[in-house]
């Protein structure tokens, strides 16, 4: 009889084959993207006036990280930093063209993962997002 697996390691290896997937799907429709630089591009679209403090807080990553991931996102085109107008120490996050084309082709991606999703959880899905975001949340207010 197999012992159960902690929620821990389920939770760990269920988020490397979704990010094998993505990282695999993305390639092979052309977007140059990897699925964390997927998810910076659209922290910036969806908060206006975005700086890297915000990025940090939406992607729960650590400051030198994600000033790495930038610096490859803006060589590659994908992002601007420009200055903040009310704050010259800070710099504003933009999205190019590049990456607002690309935003529409990752997000057909993503939309084809969750139904995939969807269609393996059935009636459970709500149940089972409900349950992530309560151990989300719980472990990210324990780690304040």
């Amino acid at each position: 009889m197999m012992s159960k697996e902690k929620v821990c390691d389920l939770l760990a290896k269920t988020n490397l084959v979704l990010f094998r997937e993505l990282s695999n799907r993305y390639r092979g429709k052309d977007i140059n993207v990897t699925p964390v630089q997927a998810k910076v591009l659209m922290t910036i679209r969806d908060n206006d006036k975005c700086n890297q403090k915000d990025v940090e807080k939406v992607i729960c990553c650590n400051k030198s990280t994600l000033s790495s991931i930038l610096d490859t996102m803006e060589k590659n085109g994908l992002i601007k930093r420009v200055e903040d107008s009310n704050d010259y120490r800070k710099k504003i996050l933009q999205l190019t063209e590049v990456a607002i084309n690309e935003i529409t082709c990752i997000e057909k991606e993503l939309d084809y993962l969750e139904l995939q999703m969807r269609n393996i959880l059935r009636e459970k899905y709500d149940l089972f997002c409900d349950c992530l975001n309560r151990i989300y949340s719980d472990l990210k207010e324990e780690n304040k």
